[in-house]
């Protein structure tokens, strides 16, 4: 009913006044009042947002500018930031050069050289869903990343952040390897659903847990309230590096991914390429692998993977297979390097090397000659 008013009243302004210039700027007003009351709601607010007098030209040019745009290629605009995100290179740097934010250096924790506490939680979700247990002593053996810090904040991203790469790491290695994260709130109830929210975004290779000691957290670890996040890297139950941070990390520090390299004995450059892995190394949906009935296609069985085999001519399958390793190598190597400056997608970066070698194939060799 309002556009019809709006039109109807836009048209009566044409007839009584008569005048080409005003016709003119009244057609242009009814077909902009079909236009608005065809758009949606959130596009109806931005408009009325730029028309106001105080709007600045700059503004009323973007609005103009994404009223052309498909409601799709919007979308896609807004995840953009994101996706740069998801695609910054994870840096592997020496943990002796950490530095903290502030001229004064905080302590946080048992430090370098010193063997670990008993330490007493609660798990939340995974194995030790609901269980009080002592996770220094179930990973005695082996490296044990352990995280304190507040169960809500900045905090949370950087956990799943970091959680992420670590579970990169564990899938390179054969060596026993464990991350616990211990939230430290005085009001233990809101920590767990906090913990529970964040639950499905979190790989099962880190284990959520809370202490019972409120945000101090457990009085034999002399943790520094002043401290957002404590990350500790343990050996053999002994602490190896210590990091406190002022404000919880938002990505994986290169300097906290050194310290693991460094646990694990794994050369800098080997830990760099577990934890930036190229798109044909990335199963699953968002890996850009090429996915066919739910299986990636490197997994599937060869007949399968092969495309047009029967028909392949004698002189492609002669070709030596360590020529094509190497080219293949190769230009996932450029493609790598392009994907980490951000000037292709990783699903890009996958469409082109299956257009140059086909499906990927499953390299059961990679990373064993680092370990």
């Amino acid at each position: 009913m309002l556009r019809s008013s709006v039109t109807t009243l836009a048209r009566l302004a044409i007839a009584c006044l008569g005048f080409a210039g005003i016709s003119a700027t009244a057609t242009a007003m009814a077909q902009d009042a079909d236009r608005r009351a065809d758009a949606p709601a959130t596009d109806r607010e931005a408009a009325q947002a730029a028309d106001r007098p105080g709007a600045d030209r700059p503004t009323r040019d973007r609005v103009a500018t994404d009223r052309a745009k498909p409601a799709a290629d919007r979308r896609m605009q807004s995840d953009q930031p994101r996706r740069r995100q998801r695609q910054m290179p994870i840096d592997v740097k020496d943990p002796a050069g950490f530095k903290q934010t502030t001229d004064e250096t905080l302590f946080s924790g048992p430090q370098p050289g010193e063997p670990l506490p008993t330490l007493k939680v609660r798990g939340v979700g995974g194995k030790k869903d609901g269980e009080a247990y002592d996770p220094v002593a179930a990973a005695k053996q082996g490296v044990h990343v352990l995280v304190f810090q507040e169960g809500d904040g900045v905090g949370l991203r950087g956990l799943l952040a970091f959680s992420r790469v670590f579970k990169l790491i564990a899938s390179h290695t054969d060596q026993p390897l464990a991350c616990t994260a211990v939230f430290l709130q005085d009001d233990i109830e809101a920590a767990e659903k906090k913990a529970r929210l964040i639950l499905r975004y979190l790989p099962e290779t880190t284990q959520l847990t809370l202490s019972s000691d409120g945000r101090d957290g457990p009085g034999s670890y002399g943790l520094n309230r002043q401290v957002g996040m404590t990350v500790l890297v343990v050996k053999d139950g002994k602490v190896l590096d210590n990091f406190a941070f002022i404000q919880p990390m938002l990505y994986p520090d290169a300097h906290v991914v050194g310290a693991i390299a460094k646990a694990l004995d794994v050369k800098a450059e080997t830990m760099t390429a577990w934890v930036n892995p190229t798109p044909v190394d990335m199963p699953g949906k968002d890996s850009g692998i090429a996915m066919r009935g739910g299986q990636p296609m490197r997994d599937r069985p060869e007949a399968a993977r092969t495309n047009g085999a029967a028909n392949d001519s004698a002189g492609d399958v002669a070709r030596p297979e360590a020529d094509k390793q190497r080219r293949q190598a190769a230009f996932r190597e450029k493609l790598g390097n392009l994907v980490g400056s951000g000037k292709v997608t990783r699903q890009e970066a996958a469409e082109l090397m299956q257009a140059a070698f086909g499906p990927a194939e499953e390299n059961n060799t990679r990373g064993q000659s680092d370990r």
